[in-house]
């Protein structure tokens, strides 16, 4: 029987640009692999690659840890970027499969227009539960904290990444070869302060939303 499901794609941005496809391709792999290690509950089926290079997909039981997933895969394959949809619609072909890749119905079609649109507009997420208030202020406060992250450096993507890891700014700048005042110039360049706060407030948000009910 058909059923409603949320369905995760996520499309590589810019993949013709990638100039090592093979070595980017392990790399998604991986960073697919390590999500649903981390969050196997969230998952309904495992995330895998769908196209080569170019696409990612998964159909999820939970709205719970989206975007620590998303946050998740997008660590994994920085500098690269990737646009993502999250519907929530009818599966129905493949349904009681474990396999997203034989899986179909309008939640998948639904899922790949936004896709196209999310490439004409440039932002780089949007959500569709049906409940259209809070689909609107979900998609605008995760596509400005993605667009921000597109801004980082690799100085500013490292720092990040070990200040995230419970490391002290002197550390961090032991390991970095650089002033702790350096590095502390450079997370108020991020406005990190700020933009952790608007991150816990949105992880808490989709942790509310759970399954959607």
């Amino acid at each position: 029987m058909a059923a409603n499901y949320f369905v995760l794609l996520g499309d590589v941005v810019l993949s013709r640009n990638i100039a090592n496809r093979e070595e980017f391709q392990l790399r998604l792999q991986s960073a697919c692999e390590k999500a649903f290690r981390q969050y196997p509950a969230t998952f309904h089926t495992k995330i895998k690659l769908l196209k080569g290079t170019d696409e990612i997909g998964a159909v999820l039981n939970s709205l719970q840890d989206v975007f620590r997933i998303i946050n998740l895969i997008l660590d994994e394959v920085h500098p690269y970027q990737i646009r993502f949809s999250l519907i929530r619609d009818i599966i129905d072909v493949g349904e009681e499969s474990d396999d997203v890749a034989s899986m179909d119905g309008p939640a998948f079609h639904r899922a790949s227009v936004v896709i196209n649109q999310l490439k004409q507009n440039g932002l780089l997420f949007n959500i569709a539960t049906g409940e259209t208030l809070t689909d609107m202020s979900m998609t605008n406060q995760v596509s400005m904290l993605l667009l921000l992250r597109q801004r980082w450096s690799v100085k500013h993507y490292k720092i990040v990444t070990e200040y995230r890891n419970g490391k002290s700014q002197q550390v961090i700048a032991n390991n970095l070869n650089v002033s702790q005042q350096e590095v502390s110039r450079l997370l108020r360049q991020i406005n990190w302060k700020q933009y952790r706060i608007m991150e816990d407030l949105i992880y808490a948000q989709f942790k509310l939303l759970g399954n959607g009910e």
